[in-house]
């Protein structure tokens, strides 16, 4: 496996390593072949925990979480968490 940057994963691409054969040196050379993945959607929204320790985070995600939203229980659910998607956003700037 070849160690790549970890915001590579956020980019929706595949990657495919090979070692190739090491000949007369004493390395290893890799191949890293990386190609875009079909999109299969927006990317998750990555949660820190260590937000909840930061003051106020919990209060700003329980005040956002009690906003009255009527329909349906699966729109009331993806409406609360994207309300809360978007104030942690606000709050990270």
């Amino acid at each position: 496996m070849a160690a790549i940057h970890s915001k590579w994963n956020l980019k929706g691409l595949e990657r495919k390593s090979f070692i190739i054969a090491q000949g007369e040196s004493d390395h290893c050379p890799i191949s890293l072949h990386m190609e875009k993945v079909k999109k299969l959607g927006p990317i998750p929204f990555p949660f820190n925990l260590t937000w909840i320790q930061e003051e106020g985070v919990m209060d700003l995600i329980h005040q956002t979480w009690l906003a009255s939203v009527k329909r349906s229980l699966t729109f009331v659910w993806e409406s609360k968490l994207q309300a809360i998607k978007n104030s942690l956003r606000k709050w990270l700037e």
